[in-house]
């Protein structure tokens, strides 16, 4: 829809009256230059855990739908406020909860799916409004029964309705947007204002927690802008800098050179080594324990030798491995196994990343202390004990910026 924005807002960015008080002037700001909002809104910061805590306080083990019911309580209260603030300024609004659009989704609360966005309700509402308040995080299945999309909700929520509308979806967080490491670790991170939309996507499900990768799959689906920004500044002056994730980034760049883009990581990860006999029927076992939380990233099986596979998974599935290892180890099918549970796993992502010059640079300064090294098109992960996690962000970001790839010649 020609001049709409859709607007994100996260938890923090909602959490408290100035913060609340702002958004509004920044809605204010864009009904002055006729450019109407959609603006999706999560809940304020900790309400959500607030709500089910008290839900299981009350019932041991809820029903699904009540549960969603209760949980969904806490967006609709935020779009409420926001809404109030908007009309105390003269701008004309409307707020919606995800059923009054509808978000319908399949039903599977907690982990909803969406399957089809209305937007005649939206269309109407912005014909006559300045603004559309959307509650993030929750739908209507086919009966008419909330339900919620679990984590990285109001993402998903914001990617459907910009994607059904074809406009340009802004990400709002507490940092400035996606930064070339994290700043807690790495201070001389700096904020990338371009990023293609398959480094974004990588980043996102390797353990940067700006954008949910939910999210980047609807926007990917509609080839649709979007830009990550930061809500902390009072002034319109924040926007100018902004991460904006492209999907014709390559006609921005020079040609035939690979650049490395960010370095993101994941703590609390368990690593699984094995070797045994009866072929990948072993790692099916494994994989049906963990369901698809297990990541493969390596498998050779060299016949008679049986198969070979290194594996990692969340760390809370660690003694559910530890067991299955055991019961395989008594079926004399184990030969060798390892289970280490005190593990991370640490991502360079950048176009061109694969070439052997730059992915050795990159990942040499670590490679010793390494359980295992995985590779695809546009990333390097090492797979690491937890204890040398700072230690390896710090040198492979200083490797992405200042590696001596930069100023050699592929592979």
């Amino acid at each position: 829809m020609h001049g709409v924005v859709v607007r994100k807002y996260g938890g923090t960015s909602v959490a408290g009256a100035p913060r609340l008080a702002r958004i509004a002037s920044a809605v204010q700001r864009r009904q002055l230059s006729r450019r109407k909002a959609v603006v999706v809104a999560s809940a304020m910061s900790g309400e959500t855990n607030r709500l089910v805590n008290a839900l299981r306080r009350t019932v041991r083990e809820p029903e699904p739908i009540a549960a969603a019911a209760v949980v969904c309580n806490g967006e609709q209260v935020t779009i409420g406020l926001l809404s109030a603030a908007l009309w105390e300024r003269g701008v004309s609004n409307a707020a919606l909860t995800g059923w009054q659009v509808p978000i319908v989704t399949n039903g599977y609360h907690t982990r909803s799916l969406i399957t089809s966005v209305g937007a005649r309700r939206i269309y109407t509402v912005l014909r006559v409004s300045a603004a559309a308040m959307v509650a993030g995080f929750q739908g209507v299945d086919a009966r008419g029964c909330p339900s919620t999309l679990g984590r990285g909700g109001s993402d998903t929520t914001a990617a459907a309705l910009s994607s059904e509308l074809r406009s340009q979806c802004l990400i709002y967080t507490d940092v400035p947007g996606v930064c070339t490491g994290d700043p807690r670790l790495v201070p001389s991170a700096r904020v990338i204002l371009r990023i293609s939309y398959e480094e974004m996507c990588e980043l996102a499900g390797f353990g940067s927690r700006v954008v949910h990768d939910r999210s980047l799959t609807l926007q990917g689906r509609s080839a649709v802008g979007m830009s990550v920004l930061s809500s902390s500044s009072s002034t319109s002056n924040n926007e100018k800098l902004r991460t904006s994730v492209f999907f014709n980034i390559g006609r921005l760049m020079p040609m035939d050179r690979p650049q490395a883009t960010s370095v993101s990581y994941r703590r609390c990860r368990a690593y699984v080594y094995l070797r045994a006999s009866g072929g990948g029927d072993v790692i099916l076992t494994l994989g049906a324990l963990c369901g698809e939380k297990m990541e493969l990233l390596s498998c050779l099986h060299d016949g008679a030798r049986g198969v070979r596979a290194a594996m990692t998974s969340p760390a809370a599935a660690a003694p559910g491995l530890e067991g299955a290892l055991c019961q395989l180890r008594c079926s004399s099918r184990l030969r060798r196994s390892q289970c280490d549970a005190a593990s991370c796993d640490v991502s360079t992502v950048g176009l061109g990343i694969r070439y052997a010059q730059v992915a050795c640079s990159i990942a040499l300064p670590m490679l010793r202390r390494a359980h295992a090294i995985a590779t695809s098109e546009i990333r390097i992960s090492l797979c690491l004990k937890e204890r040398d996690l700072r230690c390896a962000v710090g040198l492979m970001h200083y490797a992405c910026l200042h590696g001596d790839w930069r100023r050699g010649r592929a592979d």
